[in-house]
């Protein structure tokens, strides 16, 4: 990928073929095969987490650490999570996912930022998805 960033930033006018990533296709991932039809969403994906790994040496990082990269600092963030009980107790969880892309259903919307609101829109939770009061069943271990 670097090679082929780098032709494209040169200049040259003529046209670039991405052949040496085609023939290092498996390195992206492992079930694509040169000459047939891939997903670009899913090839998209497997490119930028390649990139990722690449720039972190392969290596399992922090979150944290692993956000500093310049793959990360380009096409990833945090998502954010929020959870308002309303049958127990009113209190609000969040939690907080590292992501390096979002799947946005841009076929219902009639621009990025209307997929982005309806991505990011209220849900509200009711029948099997609500809360169970601390004395029903399901309870969850503390």
């Amino acid at each position: 990928m670097g090679e082929h960033i780098r032709a494209a930033l040169a200049g040259s006018g003529r046209v670039l073929s991405p052949l040496t990533m085609v023939k290092n296709i498996k390195q992206i991932g492992r079930a694509f095969r040169i000459g047939r039809q891939e997903d670009a969403h899913e090839f998209t994906r497997y490119l930028v987490e390649a990139m990722q790994a690449a720039c972190v040496g392969g290596r399992k990082l922090a979150p944290e650490l692993a956000a500093t990269s310049f793959v990360s600092r380009i096409f990833g963030g945090q998502l954010r999570s929020q959870l308002l009980c309303g049958c127990c107790s009113g209190k609000a969880s969040y939690t907080y996912d590292p992501f390096l892309d979002l799947s946005l259903e841009i076929t219902r919307a009639a621009s990025v930022e209307k997929a982005l609101a309806r991505f990011c829109a209220v849900e509200v939770l009711d029948g099997d998805n609500k809360c169970v009061r601390a004395s029903g069943a399901g309870r969850a271990p503390r």
